[in-house]
């Protein structure tokens, strides 16, 4: 997936949009919360509560809709949960497909 550029992200305000924004805001976090606790199922927690999020945000908000600038802030909230997929897999020593 490409970076998503144009994107606005005062159109989403679906509150699955929302919930799923708050969960990636709380990777540093959960990063820094796991390293000093020496708990690194914390992160595989995180890990399965950001899939959860965007499996709900995923059936509840069209991605490619009209208009096309809710869908460029949507694929770019997409993008956002696939690079923090990323990042906290990598994290765990597991790699991330590319495609599936």
């Amino acid at each position: 997936m490409t970076e998503v550029t144009g994107a606005d992200a005062t159109l989403l305000v679906h509150p699955e949009e929302l919930n799923l924004l708050r969960r990636l805001r709380e990777l540093d976090e959960s990063i820094v919360d796991c390293t000093t606790a020496r708990d690194p199922h914390g992160l595989t927690v995180w890990l399965r509560e950001l899939a959860t999020q965007f499996h709900k945000f995923y059936h509840h908000c069209r991605v490619i809709t009209e208009p096309t600038e809710l869908s460029l802030a949507r694929l770019a909230l997409c993008r956002a949960t696939q690079i923090g997929l990323q990042r906290g897999l990598t994290l765990c020593g597991v790699s991330a497909p590319t495609e599936m």
